[in-house]
């Protein structure tokens, strides 16, 4: 029902400042898909890269992401997501910056 909101959260404390949440969307940018599948591992995983549009400092590296329609997001894996913060690269064809995430497991559904 709410596969293709591609709303993304992040919640952090860049340059060691008090706890801020950044909301944003996953998106398709013409250098990195807004999904990047990289490995699928038995029948009902992937290991999966994110690119979005969140607007994000760069001490803001580690921090949790949650990506809205993903079973496991906020109740999964270790510390309760599957993918964080790697930082921002600059896409030139667009001249905006993309925001990237860790490799993250996911459950197939």
């Amino acid at each position: 029902m709410y596969k293709d909101v591609n709303l993304v959260v992040i919640f952090g404390h860049p340059h060691q400042w008090a706890k801020r949440m950044s909301v944003g969307k996953t998106r398709d940018f013409i250098s990195a898909p807004k999904r990047k599948i990289l490995k699928e591992v038995r029948s009902n995983q992937i290991w999966s890269l994110y690119s979005y549009g969140n607007a994000t400092c760069e001490g803001s590296s580690g921090s949790p992401i949650f990506i809205w329609g993903q079973p496991i997001s906020g109740l999964g894996y270790w510390f309760g997501h599957p993918h964080n913060h790697s930082g921002n690269q600059i896409d030139e064809d667009e001249g905006v910056y993309i925001g990237k995430s860790t490799i993250g497991v996911e459950h197939i559904v």
